[in-house]
C-alpha cells in the first residue's frame, strides 16, 4: 500500500469516527439581576465545533451557531449538533451593564446521541455599571517572599514589601514562608501565614465563579465577618502522588486593613477585594490581584479599570477586571 492509499485512508476512517461522534447538545440559561430577578430580552449566544477542515487537508475549525432570547422567566433554551464535547457560550450585555464572559461547557459524553450532561440550566448574573471610581490595584505574579519564618509585611497602596525589602511604608499584612523542599519533583512541603497588623483587619473568603458571569465579581464589601489570619499550603507527600494545594479559582476574597476602634467600634479603616484565590507556588511565590479603596470607611469597591491609582506597572500587572 502506497503513502497517498495510507492517508486517503486514515481521512476516511477519521472522518467515520467523527460522523459517529456527533450528537446533539442543549443548555438552558437563566439571566438574573444581583437581586435574583429574571430579566427578559437578554441575547444569549451558543457555538460548537465540527472539524471537517482536518479531512479537508485544512487546519480551521467550522463553527456551528445559534441565539435566542430570554424569555418573561429570564429563561432560553439553545441546541446544537456539533461532533466536539466542547461548547462556548456568550451573554450580549445590553448597554449600561457589565460584559460576561465567555462560558465553556465541556460535555462528559454521549447517551442515545445526546451529549451529557443533556440541558442543564445555567444561572448567570447581570451586573449593572453603578459607580466605578479609582482604585489602587494591581496584579502580583509569581512574586518570591523574600525570606523564611519571618513575618515581612506587604504594603498595598505601594505594591511592595516593606522597607528595606522593597519601597512600602506601611505593613498593611505580613506574609510568613515556612519550607521544607527539596525538589518540586521530590517530597516537600510549603505554607505561608497570612496575619494583619491590627484587630479588625482581615479577610473574607466568598464564591465568586471565575468565568461564569458578570466580568464585575465583586461591588461592595461587607461590614462584618473578616478573619484575621490564614494559612495557604502547597505539599507533595510522596513521589508517587500529586502535588496537593488549597486553591480554587472560583473563591475570591474581601479585605479590610489600616483598622481603628474605639470602644470596640470600627472607626475607621480601609475595604478591598482580592480577585480569584491567593496562590503559593511551590518555590514560594506569590501570585495574587488585589483592589483597595484610599477613602476611610467607604466600602464601594467597582473599579474603574482607566484610573487605576498605583502607577508605573508594567502591563501584566494592570488588572483588567472592573
Amino acid at each position: 500500500m502506497n503513502m497517498n492509499s495510507i492517508v486517503v485512508g486514515a481521512l476516511f476512517g477519521l472522518a467515520t469516527a467523527l460522523a459517529a461522534a456527533q450528537g446533539e447538545a442543549q443548555l438552558t440559561f437563566r439571566v438574573v439581576s444581583e437581586q435574583g430577578d429574571p430579566l427578559s430580552g437578554i441575547e444569549l449566544r451558543m457555538a460548537m465545533f465540527d472539524r471537517p477542515g482536518l479531512i479537508q487537508g485544512r487546519d480551521e475549525d467550522i463553527h456551528r451557531r445559534t441565539s435566542g432570547l430570554t424569555d418573561a422567566q429570564g429563561s432560553v433554551t439553545l441546541t446544537l449538533t456539533s461532533d466536539l464535547w466542547l461548547a462556548r457560550c456568550k451573554l450580549i450585555a445590553p448597554p449600561g451593564f457589565y460584559p460576561c464572559d465567555f462560558k465553556t461547557i465541556e460535555f462528559t459524553g454521549l447517551a442515545n446521541g445526546k451529549w451529557q450532561p443533556w440541558n442543564p440550566t445555567n444561572v448567570v448574573v447581570l451586573k449593572p455599571i453603578m459607580n466605578p471610581i479609582p482604585l489602587y490595584g494591581k496584579k502580583v505574579d509569581m512574586l518570591p517572599i523574600p525570606a523564611q519564618d519571618t513575618a515581612i509585611g506587604f504594603d498595598l497602596m505601594a505594591g511592595d514589601w516593606v522597607a528595606p525589602r522593597g519601597r512600602g511604608t506601611n505593613a498593611d499584612l505580613f506574609f510568613n514562608l515556612h519550607r521544607q523542599f527539596t525538589n518540586a519533583t521530590l517530597p516537600f512541603d510549603l505554607s505561608v501565614d497570612i496575619t494583619f497588623p491590627n484587630d479588625g483587619d482581615g479577610l473574607l473568603a466568598v464564591s465568586a465563579p471565575y468565568r461564569q458571569g458578570s466580568i464585575l465579581r465583586l461591588r461592595s464589601a461587607p461590614e462584618a465577618g473578616y478573619t484575621n489570619s490564614l494559612t495557604k499550603r502547597i505539599f507533595r507527600a510522596s513521589v508517587s502522588t500529586p502535588i496537593v494545594v488549597d486553591t480554587d479559582e472560583n473563591r475570591s476574597h474581601f479585605l479590610r486593613i489600616r483598622t481603628q476602634q474605639s470602644n470596640g467600634q470600627i472607626t475607621s479603616a480601609l475595604y478591598g477585594k482580592i480577585y480569584g484565590d491567593i496562590d503559593l507556588s511551590a518555590f514560594g511565590e506569590l501570585r495574587f490581584t488585589y483592589y483597595l479603596n484610599p477613602t476611610p470607611n467607604s466600602r464601594n469597591l467597582e473599579f474603574n479599570t482607566k484610573s487605576n491609582l498605583l502607577k508605573n506597572l508594567k502591563s501584566f500587572e494592570n488588572p483588567n477586571e472592573p
